[in-house]
């Protein structure tokens, strides 16, 4: 398979014109500049699920990140707007994410990584903050999941609702779909709104060896719970947790509830020693993949690698040009990152 090589924000924001390609990030990307982006909207999602419009393609971070991206919402947001169910996200750390804005109307959904999702996500994570007034599904690293799988994958992003929203530390709603060996750590406010550690509603899922240890709170009427609120319907909850002490939650619509001491004790229950690991009573669960380089990705001998070209500069240009041609390639002899 032939890889295009994403090494700046410029290209990553390109990816928009080919959303069917196989692409992979040669190096961390700075998306400082994004926050200048669009009259200070900021970046674009791949992709839109309200204008049915899904990346279909393959994206491998290589264990690369892409930090400070501002985050535009059209309505959905997220550095995806919708990943199709042919697609995979994998490997990819979004940090520093920021989006703050007044009003999103009532059918966005919203996240760092993924705003919709019906493809699969692993080994990915994010970290940030995400303000906004009013959405459909804002969740840490999804926002709604619909027959997608999520797999040891985590988020530390801190969400703030104001109303009618459906929040989660992990996922927002989990429609349908997977979740395996994963956990949330932000926090999660709002009212009045639904909300939970790791997900606001659990519908047609299956959710397997996780936890959640983020403060929940609410401002007003709407369900909530440690783990997720009393908001079920026909999921399936195994072998998954929330921290009593540290989400404010006694209670939980699913999940086994563990004290903090508990929780930074050992493993718990159901966790595999082979994707998981601990320090007693220093940490929480961690993946172990967090402490590992992921392995670069090899061409085959008789394979390309292509480098994405920039139609604009890392950082001076507010905006992307409208039209944007599709990418320039360069054939390289194995995979890694070109200089510019």
């Amino acid at each position: 398979t032939a890889y295009m090589l994403v090494n700046d924000v410029n290209q990553l924001q390109n990816i928009s014109t080919n959303l069917g390609g196989t692409y992979a990030l040669g190096k961390d990307i700075d998306a400082t500049a994004t926050a200048i982006w669009n009259g200070g909207a900021g970046f674009i999602p791949i992709g839109s699920q309200v204008n049915s419009i899904s990346f279909n393609g393959v994206f491998d971070g290589q264990g690369h990140k892409v930090d400070q991206l501002t985050l535009a919402s059209n309505p959905d947001a997220g550095l995806f707007g919708y990943v199709g169910k042919d697609a995979t996200v994998r490997n990819i750390g979004v940090t520093n994410v920021v989006l703050s804005v007044n009003s999103t109307g009532g059918y966005a959904n919203i996240a760092a990584l993924v705003a919709y999702n019906s493809g699969t996500i692993t080994h990915s994570y994010a970290t940030g903050s995400l303000t906004v007034s009013s959405g459909k599904a804002i969740g840490g690293l999804v926002g709604y999941n619909s027959g997608g799988t999520i797999d040891q994958s985590y988020a530390d992003v801190a969400i703030v609702g104001t109303r009618n929203t459906n929040a989660g530390g992990l996922v927002g709603i989990m429609g349908s779909g997977i979740i395996l060996n994963s956990y949330a750590l932000g926090s999660v406010a709002c009212g009045p709104c639904y909300l939970g550690g790791l997900t606001s509603y659990l519908g047609g899922s299956t959710i397997t060896n996780v936890f959640a240890a983020g403060a929940v709170s609410s401002g007003g009427s709407g369900g909530t719970g440690g783990l997720a609120p009393n908001n079920i319907n026909n999921a399936a909850v195994n072998q998954s947790y929330w921290d009593i002490n540290s989400t404010g939650r006694p209670t939980s619509g699913a999940g086994t509830g563990l004290t903090t001491g508990q929780l930074m004790s050992t493993l718990p229950s159901g966790f595999d020693n082979s994707v998981w690991g601990i320090n007693p009573g220093v940490s929480y669960p961690y993946l172990l993949w967090q402490n590992s380089t992921p392995p670069i990705i090899q061409a085959s001998p008789n394979a390309k690698a292509t480098a994405l070209s920039s139609t604009t500069s890392d950082s001076s240009e507010s905006s992307l040009p409208a039209g944007t041609a599709p990418f320039p390639t360069q054939q390289v002899s194995d995979f890694k990152a070109l200089g510019r």
